[in-house]
């Protein structure tokens, strides 16, 4: 048996193949845009491939370090809230550190 599904190269194959039920990489490729993976039921590749997230080796996604998607959410957060951006930045630090 052999599920496959059209999923983006940007998405992160292995887990998808992963989360269908198969974890060995020489049970499944990805070619022309389709993802083949044996030995997995079709509504089980098609569920995971529905929540697949980002590559982590997408250039884009590589680019992006914690700490500025941090700052850019509290400060969209801050701005929301009309609460300064350090004052959040303090509060996340602390409760990190507890």
């Amino acid at each position: 048996m052999i599920a496959h599904v059209t999923i983006a190269a940007d998405r992160d194959l292995a887990q998808v193949a992963e989360a269908a039920g198969q974890p060995n990489p020489d049970k499944r490729h990805y070619e022309a845009g389709v993802l083949h993976v044996e030995g997995v039921p079709q509504a089980a590749l098609e569920a995971a491939a529905a929540t697949a997230t980002l590559a982590l080796t997408d250039p884009v996604v590589s680019r992006l370090r914690a700490d500025d998607v941090l700052r850019a959410l509290v400060e969209a957060l801050a701005k929301r809230l009309t609460i300064p951006a350090a004052d959040l930045i303090a509060a996340i630090k602390a409760e990190r550190r507890s």
